[in-house]
């Protein structure tokens, strides 16, 4: 799973990936794209120059409250949070 999450991004590089109903990502789904996105950072390679960005239609305040979604990948994901309400 991790070296899916890894050539999703490298294709992607100098673009951005959608992630459409992110709160229904499996849990190790999840896990692995934090360990990618873990492991660029630290190696300070080009590809994180991806932008990925997220949709939901439910509170990932409430998932991560209630262990449903990692607070690890929402933290990252959670750089600018635009509501329609």
């Amino acid at each position: 799973m991790k070296e899916y999450c890894a050539n999703v991004l490298a294709v992607a590089t100098g673009g951005s990936v959608f992630v459409s109903a992110v709160e229904e990502i499996p849990r190790v789904v999840q896990d692995a794209l934090i360990e990618v996105l873990d492991e660029l950072e630290r190696a300070r390679r080009p590809a994180a120059s991806v932008r990925l960005i997220s949709g939901t239609t439910v509170s990932l305040f409430d998932r991560v409250a209630a262990g449903a979604f990692s607070d690890r990948l929402f933290y990252r994901l959670n750089v600018i949070h635009v509501s329609s309400s």
